[in-house]
């Protein structure tokens, strides 16, 4: 929703501070993908779970909705916690 785009970006960067800095040698990823849950409560929509860490050892989470519109998915719904 175009009027939550404000609150999204304040999430995605506390999301991207939770990062820590960015190592440029390095070929490991900073983030990994730890868990991922994915359910249909709809026939053109998919509600996503995951489970993100560092390789420092921090961890959190995400929450998104994606619904198809017009033969695209759209991202409706994004909640980093």
């Amino acid at each position: 929703a175009p009027g939550r785009a404000a609150e999204l970006a304040e999430q995605l960067a506390r999301g991207a501070a939770r990062c820590g800095p960015v190592r440029r040698r390095s070929t490991r990823p900073a983030v990994r993908l730890r868990r991922i849950r994915v359910c249909q409560p709809q026939e053109a929509a998919v509600e996503v779970a995951a489970v993100l860490g560092t390789t420092a050892g921090r961890s959190w989470a995400m929450a998104l909705r994606l619904e198809q519109q017009r033969g695209r998915w759209l991202c409706t719904a994004l909640q980093v916690l």
